[in-house]
């Protein structure tokens, strides 16, 4: 059966859930030998068709800003699967955009099955943001069309059931481990990563994300405050954002603190920095998975977060990782107690690691992916040949 991956941006964009639709992509792909990925060509510098292995990439023109371009991604979404979307047993949109709905109200016409991931949760997440817009009513009514809504934690099915989807059209399916690391990493290689990235060897607590006040970062800066003055650390923090300046002045502007912060800037791949670090910590107020968290796991590092996103469900705290309340003095004691105690920092991380594998790795997840494909694409048993 063929399924394509539809979403407004997808890679050279970095973002989870555009990186999560290139990492299915990929899978996809090797194991069925081919998947097409339709995206928005949002750059003029982008081809409008291209290859990447197996996964074939096709981008739709855009253009415009705000609404302008809003009402176009709609429009090419529609028009591209009403025109191709015999060819597909399944289409699977990431996230509510007007390109996703469009290409969903055409994949139906067509008689393809749907499948729609809801990505972003809490009040400014997906749903409510459609269902605030002055169309909210005829947008909602065009997503409610699709035949599964994905959820990527139990507790996100909770979310999307109040927004008044049926239990029966939300499943839960977790995001996929862009890399699976082979082992754990050893002391050598850590202490050699740390040398390709010019920090000290020496134990390395890990922030990675978007530097935006929602991650946590005030927090993190007033713990880091108290934390390095009783511990010879570093801590590490890698990407990008509206608050980098402020971390960039913060790190510059006290005594000491310029020997123990490290700004990475943005880094493609991460995994270097989760080889050379012993702890990830992300005190985010909101998430609705945390791919850091399981691609951290999955490196061995014992994780200090907050209870958003998969830490809800797959963190047990004590066991695989520590949950805080996301305070300052919380993440004060749990960074001196994992600094203190590298024996219980590596048993976190080993059991972190096996957990992550378990549940996360695309061989894991793939076959929930693939059933679903194939119970939407029974649901629509008229499907019509292709134009192209």
């Amino acid at each position: 059966m063929d399924v394509a991956i539809v979403v407004q941006h997808y890679p050279p964009y970095l973002a989870g859930a555009e990186l999560q639709a290139q990492v299915l992509a990929r899978v996809l792909a090797a194991h069925c030998g081919r998947c097409d990925v339709i995206t928005t060509r949002y750059e003029s510098s982008l081809p409008s068709r291209s290859e990447d292995g197996a996964v074939r990439i096709l981008r739709l023109s855009t253009l415009g800003r705000g609404n302008l371009r809003s009402c176009v991604n709609f429009v090419t979404g529609f028009l591209c699967l009403l025109a191709r979307g015999g060819k597909y047993g399944a289409i699977h949109a990431k996230c509510l955009s007007p390109f996703s709905l469009g290409a969903i109200l055409g994949a139906k016409l067509r008689g393809c099955g749907t499948i729609l991931t809801v990505c972003c949760t809490g009040e400014n997440g997906d749903i409510p943001t459609v269902k605030e817009h002055r169309l909210g009513r005829f947008l909602w009514w065009g997503f409610m069309k699709t035949d599964i809504f994905v959820a990527q934690t139990p507790v996100q099915v909770e979310y999307v059931m109040e927004q008044g989807i049926p239990k029966g059209r939300v499943e839960t399916v977790p995001n996929m481990l862009q890399t699976v690391p082979s082992g754990l990493p050893s002391p050598a290689s850590r202490a050699g990563a740390r040398a390709k990235l010019r920090v000290p060897d020496r134990p390395t607590v890990l922030f990675v994300g978007r530097l935006i006040p929602e991650k946590g970062l005030a927090e993190l800066q007033s713990a880091w405050n108290q934390v390095r003055l009783k511990h010879d650390a570093t801590l590490m923090i890698v990407g990008e954002g509206p608050e980098e300046a402020t971390l960039a002045s913060w790190a510059a502007g006290s005594k000491g603190l310029s020997d123990s912060v490290r700004l990475l800037g943005r880094q493609v791949p991460v995994d270097a920095c989760y080889c050379a670090s012993d702890i990830l910590i992300l005190p985010s107020h909101s998430e609705a998975f945390g791919n850091v968290v399981a691609e951290a796991m999955s490196y061995g590092l014992a994780v200090i977060t907050t209870p958003v996103g998969l830490a809800q469900v797959w963190i047990e705290n004590g066991r695989n990782g520590l949950v805080v309340d996301g305070s300052t003095q919380s993440l004060v004691d749990a960074t001196r107690v994992l600094l203190a105690d590298a024996d219980f920092s590596s048993r976190l991380g080993e059991a972190a690691h096996h957990d992550a594998l378990d549940l996360f790795a695309p061989t894991q997840v793939l076959p929930y992916y693939l059933d679903l494909y194939k119970r939407v694409s029974g649901r629509n048993k008229e499907a019509k040949p292709g134009y192209a």
